[in-house]
């Protein structure tokens, strides 16, 4: 009988890679992520390091053409949350596996995600600014906007050096 333990967990849009990271750790004690939701993580024992989890935002229109490419690669989709999609591969003799290796794709992946970052932001504080003249206080709408803005704002620091990265190898 397989073990089934259950996670939950916050990561915040600009924390991706910490999640995966996570993600991986999680793998690596034997316990691989067999389902994802909002802020819950099923994982199911297995053998250390026997996967290795990746994320990936997805920013193309036809996901389910991606799913399959990636599947074809041997890796498994496991889920979905939002735009983030999670793959696991069951991993043989040192391999590696990863889904975005080059800097434009990473840079594009960024810009996209913070685009999204941005415009919640802004609709956030627009409706603060909005309620100030009616006299309603928006708390949640308050800190989702400067949250979003911390976000936005190290999002773009990672495409920066990313950026920078891209300058020093070409």
């Amino acid at each position: 009988m397989s073990e089934i333990k259950t996670v939950r967990k916050l990561f915040l849009a600009w924390d991706f890679e910490k999640e995966e990271q996570w993600l991986n750790e999680m793998a690596q004690s034997g316990w691989t992520l067999c389902n994802v939701h909002l802020l819950k993580y099923t994982f199911k024992k297995s053998d250390p390091s026997e996967y290795t989890i990746r994320l990936e935002y997805h920013i193309a229109k036809d996901v389910e053409d991606y799913i399959s490419f990636v599947e074809e690669t041997g890796a498994e989709y496991i889920g979905n949350v939002f735009r983030w999609l999670y793959f696991r591969k069951k991993l043989k003799g040192g391999e590696s596996f990863k889904l975005l290796t080059d800097i434009d794709s990473l840079i594009k992946r960024l810009d996209h995600i913070c685009c999204v970052m941005a415009l919640v932001t802004v609709a956030n504080l627009l409706i603060v600014v909005a309620q100030i003249g009616n006299g309603l206080n928006r708390p949640l709408n308050l800190v989702m906007g400067l949250l979003g803005l911390y976000g936005t704002f190290k999002l773009l620091r990672k495409r920066q050096n990313l950026s920078k990265r891209k300058i020093i190898t070409e």
